[in-house]
């Protein structure tokens, strides 16, 4: 099994997912022709209907993850991460999944001892109307209200199929602002 344990610390701040943390510029990690080819991609797949942020998936250069989501502010031209998340694909077999969050969880308590734990249960997917498609999920909040995510999605077979999305494992960190904006930018 992988380990998510890479660099973790006490505070949002120094916390990295593939090494990146929250106010890193994304150009750091992927030039400019990448994040652009990124863009369109997302633009034709998928995308907020408020375009303060701009979501961007990659699926290269990465060591833990299957896929790193990041959002930037659109008007942004240092593109300053405000959200990134990981995510490691656990096809049918979700127990896997919740044992690896499970793992994470316990060792993000010791490090983020100033943190408010919240642990959600488990959940129906807003996405899936079905309802058969549910969501495990705990959160670590700071101070500033910046948010660590960790939580496990038990795709519906009818996703799976239809979709060819499987149950995953996600690691998100984001900051207030961008939480904030997740509540209307829908």
């Amino acid at each position: 099994l992988i380990s998510f344990s890479t660099k973790i610390f006490a505070d949002e701040t120094e916390f990295q997912i593939e090494g990146m943390s929250l106010g890193d510029s994304l150009l750091d990690y992927y030039s400019e022709k990448e994040i652009k080819k990124a863009k369109a991609k997302v633009e034709k797949s998928w995308s907020y209907k408020d375009k303060t942020y701009t979501p961007l998936s990659f699926h290269k250069k990465l060591k833990t993850y299957n896929s790193v989501q990041v959002n930037y502010k659109t008007q942004d031209d240092d593109f300053t991460i405000e959200s990134v998340s990981g995510s490691r694909t656990y096809k049918k077999n979700i127990e896997d999944c919740y044992k690896k969050q499970d793992e994470i969880v316990d060792e993000l308590t010791g490090f983020f001892e100033d943190a408010e734990k919240l642990g959600y249960g488990t959940y129906e997917h807003f996405y899936d109307k079905s309802g058969e498609t549910t969501i495990k999920g705990v959160s670590f909040i700071f101070k500033s209200g910046a948010e660590v995510l960790i939580q496990c999605t038990d795709w519906s077979k009818k996703f799976t199929r239809k979709k060819k999305w499987h149950d995953e494992l996600r690691i998100s960190i984001d900051t207030k602002e961008f939480l904030d904006f997740l509540d209307y930018a829908y």
